[in-house]
């Protein structure tokens, strides 16, 4: 019976792939301000935020790929809220799966 030698294994993926892990807060200013169902705020066309503020967490791990690292792959999570300045805030989420390619 064969062992696997995983110093081996973790050594050769550190060569061949990338490890990516992103984390980003942002500021939205949302030019879509508008009466929506007789009140003023930003809308998704299904919420409706309080706020023309918004703010973005983002959290991301995932891999390059290939020879000259053209290929990447995610796996990404996003929240987007007003963080409570106004109501309504509702909130959204997204899980996003992620490619691209350089060329």
């Amino acid at each position: 019976m064969s062992t696997i030698n995983w110093n081996k294994v973790i050594e050769f993926a550190w060569r061949i792939f990338v490890f990516i892990v992103a984390v980003a807060i942002i500021v939205i200013v949302s030019t879509n301000w508008n009466r929506w169902d007789g009140a003023e705020g930003f809308h998704s066309g299904v919420k409706r935020f309080g706020s023309k503020f918004n703010f973005g967490d983002h959290a991301a791990i995932g891999l390059q790929l290939g020879k000259s690292r053209q290929h990447e792959v995610a796996l990404r999570i996003e929240h987007f809220s007003n963080a409570g300045i106004e109501h309504p805030n509702p909130g959204e989420n997204f899980l996003q799966l992620r490619y691209s390619h350089k060329f």
